[in-house]
């Protein structure tokens, strides 16, 4: 069974995406902050990742880059989804997530990214 971390400040969203991608078949875990989300990437080993970028203190963006500078975690797949768009032509952070939803999005989209990326 694939694992996916799910790190969202909003408990809505967290419930929400659990409750579908367990419906999926896949292992689900969340994580309401960065700091919680980097401990759990740790322990949980993560097929992929689908973080919100507005986290509070460090958000999804700097999570993102702090993953990637880590070897071991270098390929872990990433999806943002923000209620603010982002630029398509900042490439530095499109960089850091293999795909980007805007908020709000299609639960079909994910999983089907989801499925591409693992």
């Amino acid at each position: 069974m694939k694992k996916i971390l799910v790190i969202d400040d909003e408990p809505s969203i967290i419930l929400t995406l659990e409750f579908f991608l367990k419906k999926e078949d896949y292992e689900v875990k969340s994580a309401n902050s960065a700091e919680e989300a980097i401990k759990k990437i740790e322990q949980f080993s993560p097929d992929i990742l689908v973080t919100d970028i507005a986290l509070p203190k460090k958000n999804g963006l700097e999570l993102a880059k702090e993953i990637r500078a880590k070897e071991k975690f270098k390929k872990l797949p990433i999806i943002g989804i923000s209620a603010y768009g982002m630029g398509e032509n900042n490439k530095s952070q499109n960089a850091c997530f293999n795909v980007y939803f805007s908020k709000p999005f299609s639960l079909e989209e994910l999983k089907q990214s989801i499925k591409t990326l693992i």
